[in-house]
């Protein structure tokens, strides 16, 4: 055959469909581009080169033409990477092989996705191939074997601290290689094919941002207006110098920082002073802010439109709605999601990581443009446990072999010192704390009240006139909203008394904080019960807060939300208590909770009761004390095996390691709630929508994230209305009540029994 295609159009002549060598052609300029990034240009081009090499049969080009039979055509690259290059070719060969399944494990089969082994031995499709296609390949490969092995070498090289011998940073350092090369594959296959089948969109894909300089530029103007603006005194005082220690730093080369900053020191627009500075000097791509919460997400990434226009912003998350702005600039969003092709990114933790270790092709296309970046970690006290040395081991690899810098921010520093894979040293950034004790360290004082009764707390509770109290669980929240609901006076708690959880959609949750920060600006009754979703990077300043006992860091990040402002002059009480049920039990009983409580109570006894900043750091080694509860799924011994190089490539358990690499291990699905007048106009509009699936992101900010169980059980109970793709909760059913306006969503109480009205 002459001609051979990748892609046809639906009734149009051959003549219009696109080449295999010209798809080839462009795919493999496109994956060395990106690859380049990280020192791996020719890699890159292999990879793009081989990816779709499997279509040049007869079988392929008849399914082009609509025959029914499949044909395994990512197999054939792969086959012939391995052959010729043995493990210079095992990352080729995963990429390849995966760039439409997704990465495979190297020698165990998952579901629905075949081992790179069992791949590789399928050397009989070979046989189709036109051998033009199979000698030129292979002749190319050997041409290029000694660029491959040197980039492939130099890369494993940058990420070890030593030189010697391959080791486990070697290792870590193969399987990033694998899966930064995976990316730079599938987003340069998925970016050449949408140009040829949809251009209207691969146009919208070059809308115009602006550079670092115009970025920095557009930083320091709105920097030296709030500047201006600002009142003379030690607090924006202590505030300056945290920003100018940050653009001092900024000149310093790529690598780790840390910056540690009290609650209301300016952090955010600091670090981001910083990562502007930083990339402008280092010539890097882009800004990369993970946070963990999305209302967080929406407060930064609102900020940083403010300062730098939306259309040099990407908020990325679930709960985004695209539909909320104009329609070209909603659909560049959508498409810019994809591959995080913008100049600042506002994304969550889960987000970033999960797609680092994912598998798939879809969640795998932004990983290369992590690559020359500055990587901004806020609240990094909030990295799970479970998963930290994984986590922490990719950074270290990120920062040695993809010219990342990182920065770990957060007022309550986690102590990693001891817990770094590869024994990583970063840099702290704010040095010179002149004048922080006295602006921040006598804004509020701890006061452990031991064990109290639920009566004595909500007593308590109902006595201050504003008062924010932080406990460890929904339930916990829900019910004391009630005790002290039931001790205010008529109309005060329908109007002046909130529960926040996670029980409410994101939408309920933003509407109860505007209404919480009006009562607290008003000097106002306002009393709010709430789980810790409200303690890190929430801008809310109450006179007295609550806090059940926790791990320390929690302690403080609830501080936070005491005497924010420093309006009171006397140090406001932040007031810790157990709680003790009916029953005799304490509250919090889950075996998180219950360990990062004893961990606190050991710090607290060595101590002799006293809580302040000296505790932070024993509570942090003492929490991180057990390596394997560090690594609960092993997933950095899978990727670090007792093993050679290319014996630890040709068994690394890709598709496993995204299996296990959770940062959310309870597996939910969203549910649309029917609540409030918003989301009841978008249910309209789902009814009226030839595809509902369209809103999908609009409704985010009206759902939950509910277990699979509590989902079957609301189908039984007949609750959930099915509008594929969606399942819909409707907050009122006949005279049950499943979500309501004081704690949202209450589904297996005895409450559901009550008469509405």
């Amino acid at each position: 055959m002459d001609v051979y295609y990748a892609h046809s159009i639906d009734g149009a002549e051959k003549s219009e469909w696109q080449t295999l060598k010209e798809h080839l052609s462009n795919v493999s300029k496109l994956s060395g581009f990106f690859a380049d990034a990280v020192g791996a240009e020719q890699l890159g081009i292999a990879v793009g080169a081989l990816h779709d090499a499997g279509k040049a049969c007869q079988a392929f080009q008849l399914r082009l033409e609509g025959s029914p039979v499949k044909v395994d055509h990512s197999s054939v690259g792969a086959i012939v990477a391995y052959g010729k290059l043995c493990e210079v070719g095992y990352p080729l060969a995963y990429a390849v092989a995966g760039h439409h399944s997704g990465l495979s494990n190297g020698l165990t089969s998952e579901p629905g996705l075949s081992s790179l082994r069992s791949k590789l031995k399928k050397t009989n499709l070979l046989d189709a191939i036109d051998a033009t296609v199979v000698r030129n390949m292979r002749n190319q490969l050997g041409k290029s074997a000694g660029k491959l092995s040197r980039e492939l070498i130099e890369f494993i090289q940058r990420g070890m601290s030593y030189s010697g011998e391959i080791d486990k940073e070697g290792q870590f350092q193969a399987y990033l290689l694998t899966k930064v090369l995976f990316s730079c594959l599938v987003d340069a296959d998925y970016l050449d094919t949408e140009r040829f089948m949809a251009p209207d969109n691969s146009h919208l894909r070059s809308a115009t941002v602006d550079s670092m300089d115009g970025l920095l530029a557009k930083y320091d103007s709105y920097m030296a207006r709030l500047c201006g603006a600002a009142e003379n005194n030690e607090l924006n005082a202590c505030r300056g110098s945290v920003r100018n220690q940050c653009m001092v730093a900024a000149k310093s080369p790529q690598g780790f920082f840390t910056l540690r900053v009290p609650t209301g020191g300016g952090k955010t627009l600091s670090v981001v002073g910083f990562a502007l500075a930083h990339a402008k000097r280092h010539g890097l791509q882009r800004i990369v802010i993970a946070l963990p919460y999305t209302n967080l997400i929406e407060q930064t990434a609102d900020v940083l439109r403010d300062v730098f226009g939306a259309q040099n912003v990407l908020e990325h998350h679930s709960n985004y709605d695209f539909e909320a702005v104009d329609s070209e600039r909603t659909q560049h969003e959508k498409l810019a999601t994809q591959n995080w092709d913008a100049p600042i990114i506002v994304t969550t933790n889960v987000q970033l990581f999960e797609s680092l270790f994912s598998n798939k092709p879809g969640k795998s296309r932004k990983v290369h443009n992590i690559a020359k970046s500055v990587l901004v970690l806020d609240e990094a006290q909030s990295l799970p446990d479970g998963v930290l040395k994984p986590t922490l081991a990719m950074l270290e690899m990120l920062v040695r072999s993809c010219g990342v810098t990182c920065v770990l921010c957060t007022a309550t520093q986690p102590y990693f010192k001891d817990v770094w894979p590869f024994k990583e040293t970063p840099q702290e950034i704010v040095t010179d704390r002149a004048g922080f004790n006295e602006v921040f360290g006598d804004r509020t004082y701890f006061n452990n009240l031991g064990i109290l009764t639920m009566d004595q707390l909500c007593d308590r509770l109902a006595s201050e006139k504003q008062a924010l109290c932080i406990v460890g669980n929904k339930t916990e929240a829900r019910e004391l909203y009630r005790g002290v609901a039931q001790r205010l006076e008529d109309g005060v708690a329908e109007e002046l008394c909130f529960c926040l959880s996670t029980n409410k959609t994101p939408d309920h949750r933003m509407r109860d904080l505007k209404k919480i920060k009006a009562l607290l600006a008003a000097n106002r009754p306002c009393h709010v019960m709430s789980t810790q979703l409200i303690e890190a990077g929430v801008d809310i300043d109450f006179p007295v807060v609550y806090r059940e006992l926790a791990g320390v860091d929690s302690l403080f990040q609830a501080a936070g939300r005491c005497n924010r402002e420093g309006s009171i002059k006397e140090p406001a009480p932040v007031y810790i208590f157990e709680c003790l049920k009916e029953d005799g039990t304490l509250f919090g009983t889950t075996s998180w909770l219950a360990k990062q409580r004893e961990t606190t109570r050991a710090i607290l006894r060595e101590r002799d009761g006293v809580i302040d900043s000296g505790a932070i750091e024993p509570f942090f080694k003492m929490r991180y004390s057990s390596d394997e509860e560090l690594d609960a799924y092993q997933i950095l011994s899978m990727i670090c095996c007792n093993a050679d190089l290319e014996s630890s490539l040709e068994i690394m358990p890709f598709a496993t390691i995204a299996e296990k690499y959770r940062f959310m291990p309870d597996e939910s699905l969203p549910v649309f709630v029917r609540w409030g007048d918003d989301a009841e106009r978008l249910y309209q509009d789902m009814l009226n929508v030839l595809e509902p699936g369209v809103l999908a992101r609009s409704a985010q900010r009206f759902s939950l994230s509910l277990r699979e169980r509590e989902i079957r059980d609301l189908e039984q109970a007949g609750y959930i209305e099915e509008l594929a793709p969606f399942k819909i909760l409707n907050a009122c059913d006949g005279c049950r009540i499943v979500y309501d306006d004081k704690v949202g969503y209450r589904f297996g109480e005895e409450e559901l029994l009550t008469l509405v009205g």
